[in-house]
């Protein structure tokens, strides 16, 4: 199995935060998205298809990557609020809210509200998710030499 280029990584972490499942070929060094079983989508499934048939008739082939955990994806929203400046109401309002009963929602509904900080927010999950995914690729090759 070889090392994810960055490209790929890059890739893995957008599909991801998108809610794909990834996995990595171990022969061709090459990621594969399916989505996620509760998916509802109303767009052409073609490519989508076609993935899933590459995975079943390759099955053995794949080694699933994890997707985030409810409790990283809350660590980076606590994360993002507290890197804003302490004199940006954002950041109170995220940190009040980081514990309610619907954490994501609360997240986003807050967040609508500060245009400016929505894009810093993109980035920021972004990079986050980039560094999971290089952390989960490591651990699959380290994994892969122990076979």
């Amino acid at each position: 199995m070889k090392r994810a280029t960055d490209e790929q990584i890059e890739e893995i972490a957008e599909e991801m935060i998108m809610g794909q499942k990834c996995y990595w070929n171990k022969k061709s060094s090459e990621p594969l998205f399916l989505l996620s079983d509760d998916e509802d989508i109303d767009f052409d499934r073609t490519v989508w298809d076609e993935n899933l048939a590459e995975f079943n008739k390759n099955f053995s082939d794949y080694v699933e990557i994890e997707m985030l955990s409810d409790a990283e994806f809350q660590a980076i929203m606590s994360d993002f609020a507290e890197s804003l400046t302490d004199s940006n109401e954002l950041k109170s309002k995220l940190l009040a809210d980081r514990n309610s009963d619907k954490p994501f929602k609360t997240f986003e509904e807050i967040l609508e509200d500060y245009e400016d900080e929505v894009e810093l927010w993109f980035e920021f999950q972004y990079k986050k998710v980039q560094e999971i995914v290089i952390r989960r690729m490591e651990q699959l090759l380290v994994e892969d030499h122990r076979i």
